[in-house]
């Protein structure tokens, strides 16, 4: 488990995320879900937090699911590389 490293504008850039656009984990920008650009994570422990696939309990009460991931967030901050699920 490690603590998402998100940006000082995370919540600015989320609320511009629309339709089929989620928001970064780390940045908050739009990544299209499923996009060749962007990752996706577990994110547990209330939401602060990225799970390793081995760390997942769907059952647990603060497990939330996955959670895109942008490809530029992931190249600033390779220690995420571990957490990102395989598609």
């Amino acid at each position: 488990m490690i603590e998402v490293p998100q940006t000082e504008d995370y919540g600015k850039n989320a609320a511009k995320a629309r339709g089929e656009d989620y928001p970064c984990v780390v940045c908050g920008r739009a990544v299209k879900y499923g996009s060749s650009t962007g990752h996706v994570v577990h994110l547990g422990n209330g939401g602060g937090y990225l799970l390793l696939p081995t760390e997942v309990d769907p059952a647990a009460s603060d497990y939330l699911g996955l959670y895109p991931l942008g490809g530029n967030c992931l190249k600033k901050h390779p220690e995420l590389r571990p957490y990102v699920v395989a598609r």
